[in-house]
């Protein structure tokens, strides 16, 4: 895969101890965003507490060869026809929280990971 076609991704490939380098370096396709959805090149990306224990297998591992971190510092690559609120090359924060509805009573009322869509 060419450098230009793929994404650079670590990914948990068995879970265990830092030291047995549970971690795997994988070249993935970059992803088609969807309609309403940004492209974005991750330029940083934090890795916390819940993310180690994953890799560790302190935690069940929900999708095999997840890739841990989702603090995210990203440079916006694509703009999906209509937005006018985002430029290509605009510096963008992504929290660990995809996607909520913003009309439940818990988004309503800051909850919104708790938000059931």
């Amino acid at each position: 895969m060419g450098a230009r076609n793929s994404m650079r991704a670590w990914r948990v490939s068995t879970p265990g101890a830092l030291d047995g380098h549970p971690l795997e370096m994988a070249h993935e396709p970059i992803p088609e965003p969807g309609p309403d959805e940004l492209l974005v090149r991750v330029l940083a990306c934090g890795v916390c507490r819940t993310d180690l224990h994953v890799v560790e297998g302190d935690l069940a591992v929900h999708r095999a060869g997840v890739v841990p971190g989702h603090e995210i510092v990203a440079e916006v690559r694509t703009v999906p026809a209509g937005r006018d609120d985002f430029a290509i090359g605009d510096r963008v924060g992504i929290p660990w929280l995809r996607h909520t509805c913003g009309v439940c009573r818990y988004c309503r009322r800051g909850a919104e990971n708790l938000c059931p869509d």
